[in-house]
């Protein structure tokens, strides 16, 4: 980092800060630009202008002067500035350029160590200034080369401008840029300096800063020592060096500082180191103790703020004990690490992305990201800190989410992530480490791919409604070392045929009335495999089981059961069937608690009865058979089924087989018995019914009765005339006619031969 270099200055109390100031010099021998009027100017309130072609230094050495270049202006050489302002006499000074200043072959003029910059207004120590403004405007260029090797820390910069009374503040619209190859690692370049009581740099233009040589380079430095330090970037601020220490933006703090910030929606950039080098960043803040302003960054759409592979992106300078908090808000890009110390530091993402490794410091963090993506891991350090995920954010590239030593809340806010806690490695998911508390949110949903929070740790697992953790899909026990609040679901549930998960909860369980348990159970056997909540601690509360068959049967239990929640501390928790009751196959499976744990335990459905006679009339004299069949919908138990019948009262026209009860053997569907007609023994002696009926169940469950009374039918076979009757034909109104006329005539036919018999 850059260390600010006062002497006999009442300032020395500010170090360290990211500006330099310029120490005590002789004026160098110069040759003076030509301007209106002339240097050295000393009426106060002048107004100055430049134009044309000029070269040399122009020094103001009154208060309140506007200098205003709209022409070609060169100098070259050891000068204090190309546009200068002194220290003693030059409050109030504005400097406006529309056209071009460039200090080429820069030397560094005068005694002592600080700063020398094309533009100067009031850069050295004693300032009593009110105020210092610098405008460059579009399409303005403000520049300078340094090809000499600078003593050690000696700077040359592009503007620097200091009001210790007042407001120092400098607005680019242009180019500023800075060429340095001096070897020298305390010297350096800045573009921008701003150092007052309060201090301001506004830039829309193009900051560029090319070390090449292993010096220092800075594109925007900001100081307020009794105000605001602001600095806002809408343009470019690039700092290109392969060797030394730089920050595209450098802030320091004074005990009197109110606020520190940097605005970006443009391009803040380092870039060109090919090897490590120690303070580097895009954007930094130097400590001061005892003043815990927020140093923040705020990054907005469209804002980048990029860093290459050996620098930070944001920083907080000096030892990890400092506490100095940093607030960072971004919804652009951020490509680099953010670095921050003891503070009580923010970080919020509501868009864009922020591309790596976020290491918080001691103190009571907050890492909040709602939408973007974040890539690379984030540490919060020590102290009690929050972190939430939620939205939209994407956080797939995320190796490690760790909490640090204190108590500590991470929040999955209705997202679905893949984790556990152990070695990172993405493609099982997220490393959860140090985290007191895990919080399930708004349906978020945990998929285990390990164990979860370290072993041994008082930690606390809250599941909120609709949210779900889940150790399904991988095969396998998983370890919650916590306590569990379930609010939501945890499911082991995946439909495997293995049905072989375990989850153990190494502490206390509590349920609510609406949380739930999904289980994969082969649903057979008491040996049947099946998935198992293994709670070490404690129960309390209501849970609903919610169990998914894997392709079993239906088979008889023995003993307790199935086992699927298993308590090895005080079991006062109850734990309910969904749906109450499961019917596969022929059985139903219900569940209960034996002990400490619970089970499931199946019982055969009750079977549907029905009885069916044929056929259902009889002729006793032949001695006819009508079979009765007793059927199931499904298969009798292995120990047998007992229908019990009402049978028929005993008569003489019929005998049965039919029983009370008719047994059916285990794992058939039907029994049959008969009722077979006698013969008849007394002439005439009519028709007689066999009724048969199924009674109830002597066992209660036994089976449902589903069929109706049957009726066998045995009629009378004695025959009393040996005369076949001929029935008579049945007729319609023509034939009747006809039957008529035809009787008609035969009736005359008889009365005629009677007639003739008389005479």
């Amino acid at each position: 980092m850059r260390r600010t270099h006062l002497k006999n200055s009442s300032f020395l109390q500010l170090n360290p800060v990211a500006l330099a100031l310029v120490g005590v010099f002789a004026l160098p021998s110069t040759s003076w630009a030509v301007c209106t009027p002339a240097s050295p100017v000393t009426v106060p309130g002048t107004a100055v202008s430049c134009s044309g072609a000029t070269a040399g230094q122009f020094l103001i050495n009154t208060q309140n002067v506007t200098l205003t270049n709209t022409g070609t202006w060169t100098a070259t050489g050891a000068l204090t500035g190309v546009a200068y302002a002194t220290h003693t006499t030059g409050s109030g000074v504005s400097v406006i350029n529309q056209g071009s200043i460039d200090w080429s072959s820069a030397l560094y003029g005068g005694s002592g160590t600080g700063t020398r910059a094309v533009a100067n207004l009031g850069y050295n120590n004693g300032n009593n200034f009110t105020s210092a403004s610098l405008l460059n405007e579009a399409s303005a260029n403000l520049s300078a080369t340094i090809s000499s090797t600078l003593a050690a820390n000696r700077r040359i910069s592009g503007a620097s401008l200091y009001a210790r009374l007042g407001l120092a503040s400098a607005t680019n619209r242009g180019n500023i840029s800075l060429t340095n190859s001096s070897p020298t690692a305390s010297s350096g370049s800045n573009g921008i300096d701003v150092l007052g009581s309060g201090a301001t740099a506004v830039n829309s233009g193009s900051v560029l800063v090319t070390m090449t040589g292993g010096a220092s380079g800075y594109g925007i430095g900001a100081l307020g020592t009794a105000g605001a330090a602001q600095v806002t970037n809408t343009g470019s601020v690039t700092v290109d060096s392969a060797l030394g220490a730089g920050a595209a933006v450098s802030f320091a703090v004074a005990a009197g500082s109110t606020a520190v910030k940097v605005t970006n929606s443009g391009l803040l950039e380092i870039k060109g180191a090919t090897a490590a080098s120690p303070n580097r960043a895009v954007v930094e803040f130097d400590p001061f103790v005892g003043n815990t302003i927020f140093r923040e960054v705020e990054n907005q759409a469209g804002g980048v703020i990029r860093a290459d592979a050996f620098s930070y992106a944001v920083i907080m300078n000096g030892a990890d004990t400092v506490n100095n908090p940093v607030s960072i808000n971004n919804a652009g890009m951020i490509e680099g690490p953010i670095l921050t110390r003891a503070g009580a530091d923010r970080l919020i993402q509501t868009a864009g992305s922020l591309t790596g490794s976020i290491t918080l410091g001691a103190g009571a963090d907050t890492l909040e990201a709602s939408g973007g993506a974040l890539a690379g891991s984030s540490f919060m350090g020590e102290g009690d800190d929050s972190l939430t995920l939620s939205g939209s954010v994407d956080v797939s590239q995320v190796p490690q989410f760790d909490g640090g030593m204190g108590t500590d809340l991470f929040t999955l806010d209705g997202l679905t992530l893949r984790g556990f806690t152990g070695a990172n490695n993405l493609t099982n998911g997220h490393n959860f480490t140090q985290w007191e508390t895990i919080h399930l949110a708004n349906a978020a949903t945990l998929q285990l791919t390990g164990d979860l929070f370290e072993s041994g740790a008082a930690a606390q697992l809250n599941i909120d409604p609709a949210a779900t953790l889940s150790a399904s899909g991988v095969p396998g026990t998983f370890t919650v070392h916590a306590s569990a609040a379930n609010n939501g679901s945890m499911t082991l549930a995946d439909a495997s045929p293995a049905a072989d998960d375990r989850l153990v909860v190494a502490g206390n369980y509590v349920g609510a009335s609406a949380s739930v348990v999904a289980l994969d159970v082969v649903l057979e056997g008491s040996a049947s495999p099946a998935d198992l909540l293994d709670i070490v601690g404690n129960t309390s509360g209501t849970s609903s089981l919610r169990v998914v068959n894997a392709n079993g049967l239906g088979a008889a239990t023995t003993g307790n059961g199935i086992l699927v929640v298993q308590v090895g501390g005080v079991s006062s928790g109850i734990f309910t069937l969904e749906g109450g009751s499961i019917a596969v196959g022929d059985y139903v499976y219900t569940l209960h608690q034996v002990g400490k744990n619970w089970y499931l335990q199946s019982a055969l459905i009750p079977p549907s009865i029905s009885l069916v006679c044929s056929p259902d009339a009889l002729t006793d004299s032949v001695g006819q058979v009508s079979t009765c069949t007793l059927t199931l919908t499904h298969p009798a138990p292995p120990e047998g089924l007992n229908g019990n019948l009402n049978l028929p009262s005993a008569n003489p026209r019929y005998s049965t087989t039919c029983t009370q009860p008719l047994v059916v053997a285990g794992g058939a569907t039907s029994a049959v018995c008969t009722v077979t007609a006698t013969p008849n023994t007394v002439m005439g002696d009519g028709e007689v019914t066999a009724d048969l009926s199924i009674a109830p169940a002597t066992t209660l469950g036994a089976y449902e009765v589903a069929g109706a009374l049957q009726k066998v039918l045995v009629r009378d076979d004695d025959v009393e005339s040996t005369v076949a009757l001929v029935p008579v034909p049945a007729l319609d109104r023509i034939g009747l006619m006809l039957l008529a006329l035809g009787l008609g005539a035969i009736g005359a036919l008889c009365s005629r031969g009677k007639r003739s018999v008389r005479k």
